[in-house]
C-alpha cells in the first residue's frame, strides 16, 4: 500500500483547541485579562460586557446591554478584583468583580477611551489611558489622577509597560497613536508619571497609525494600520526592522514563547521567530483556519483566545510548550543552587558549632 502523505512542518507547530461560533461571540470588541481574577471580560457592541471563567470556558453577562448608544462601553481592564469599564463619553467605571458594585465614576477623557493597560508600580498598580481627545493620562488603583500628557496629535490606540529581563534597566511606558508615532518614557521611580518633555517620539518609515503594541523577548513589536509589522529596540529610536506582514490592519500581537503571533482585518494569523533579533524576523508559519477578520488575541497560560468576527478560536503552539520547558529547566537549575548553597549553609553551621564545641571543652 501507498506510505500515507507526510505532515506538513506548519501543522506541528499550532492546534485547535476549540473553535466556538455564535452571534455573542462574533459582537466580543475589546478584550481584558487579569490571572489574579481568573477571569476574562469582554465587550459587546450591543454594549454589554462579558465575563469569562477561562478554565471552564463558561461566560456570562456581567453588565447588561446599554440603551445609551451614544455612550456605549468601548474598553475594559481588569486589575485584580476591580473592574474599569471606559464609556464613548469618556468616563470611567470601578466595578467590584464579585458584588458588581460600582465602586466609583470619575471623567477620565473628553471623548472615547480606546485603550486601558495595568502597569505594575513600586507599591499600587497604575493605569494608563489613552483617548480620541489625543491625552495619555495615569490613574492610581482608586482612580485618582496620578499625570497627564498630550504628546500625540492623534487619538491613543494602545500602550503597554515594556520591562527588562533582567531587571537592570528601569521599566518604559510605550504608548501608539492614529498620527503614525509611538511615544515611550522611562518609568524608573516606578510611579507611571509621564513626563513630555523626558520621553521620546519614535516613527517609522511612513505614517500609518500604530494599531497596537506588544513586548516580545527585549523587543517591542508594532502592528500597523496597513499591515506593517515594526520592531523597535527599547534603547534605540530607530526602528530594527519593518515587515510588510499583512494585506490589511494589524490588530494585535502577541508573544508566543520563542514565537510572535501577528494577526488582523485579513483574517490570517502569521507566526514569526522572534529569537533571531536584531536580525529580521523569519515567517515560520501561517496558522491556516477558518476564521473571521480577528479583533483580539488573549495569551491565557499555553493557550491563545483568538476573537474575531465568526466567533472564538483557542489555539495552542509548539512555541508555549518550548517555552515552557525553558522555564522548567530553568527552575530546575534555580532548585540545583539553592540545594547546593543550603548545604554548603548547613556546612558552615556544623563547622561553627564544632568550633563552639571545642572552645566549651577548653575553657
Amino acid at each position: 500500500s501507498a506510505a500515507p502523505p507526510p505532515i506538513p512542518s506548519d501543522d506541528l507547530e499550532w492546534a485547535t483547541v476549540s473553535d466556538s461560533r455564535g452571534k455573542e461571540l462574533q459582537g466580543v470588541k475589546t478584550v481584558s485579562f487579569d490571572e489574579d481574577a481568573s477571569a476574562l471580560f469582554a465587550t459587546h457592541k450591543n454594549g454589554a460586557v462579558l465575563k469569562w471563567d477561562w478554565r471552564s470556558g463558561k461566560f456570562e453577562t456581567f453588565i447588561p446591554e446599554d440603551k445609551d448608544k451614544n455612550d456605549m462601553i468601548h474598553a475594559v481592564l481588569c486589575v485584580g478584583s476591580v473592574l474599569w469599564v471606559s464609556s464613548g463619553k469618556g468616563k470611567i467605571i470601578l466595578y467590584d468583580t464579585e458584588t458588581r458594585k460600582v465602586l466609583t465614576k470619575v471623567v477620565g477623557h473628553t471623548a472615547e477611551i480606546f485603550c486601558m493597560v495595568k502597569v505594575s508600580g513600586a507599591a499600587d498598580a497604575r493605569v494608563i489611558t489613552g483617548s480620541i481627545d489625543f491625552v495619555v493620562k495615569v490613574w492610581d488603583e482608586d482612580a485618582m489622577l496620578v499625570s497627564h500628557s498630550a504628546h500625540h496629535h492623534g487619538a491613543i490606540l494602545c500602550a503597554i509597560q515594556w520591562r527588562s529581563e533582567s531587571d537592570e534597566a528601569p521599566p518604559q511606558i510605550w504608548t501608539g497613536s492614529n498620527d503614525g508615532s509611538v511615544f515611550r518614557w522611562n518609568d524608573g521611580d516606578r510611579n507611571g508619571k509621564v513626563d513630555k518633555e523626558e520621553g521620546t517620539t519614535l516613527r517609522h518609515s511612513t505614517s500609518e497609525a500604530v494599531t497596537c503594541l506588544e513586548q516580545v523577548d527585549g523587543y517591542v513589536w508594532a502592528g500597523t494600520e496597513r499591515g506593517k509589522l515594526v520592531i523597535f529596540d527599547p534603547v534605540e529610536e530607530d526602528p530594527v526592522c519593518e515587515i510588510p506582514a499583512h494585506k490589511e490592519r494589524i490588530s494585535s500581537v502577541r508573544a508566543m514563547g520563542r514565537a510572535a503571533w501577528s494577526a488582523g482585518s485579513d483574517k490570517v494569523i502569521f507566526g514569526w521567530s522572534s529569537k533571531t533579533l536584531p536580525v529580521r524576523p523569519k515567517l515560520l508559519y501561517k496558522v491556516d483556519a477558518e476564521i473571521g477578520y480577528v479583533k483580539n488575541m488573549v495569551r491565557i497560560s499555553w493557550a491563545v483566545w483568538v476573537f474575531h468576527s465568526k466567533g472564538l478560536a483557542i489555539y495552542a503552539s509548539k512555541s508555549t510548550l518550548e517555552e515552557a520547558n525553558d522555564r522548567a529547566g530553568a527552575l530546575t537549575e534555580e532548585g540545583h543552587r539553592l540545594s547546593e548553597r543550603i548545604k554548603s549553609l548547613e556546612d558552615d553551621v556544623l563547622h561553627h558549632m564544632e568550633v563552639r564545641d571545642s572552645l566549651e571543652h577548653q575553657l
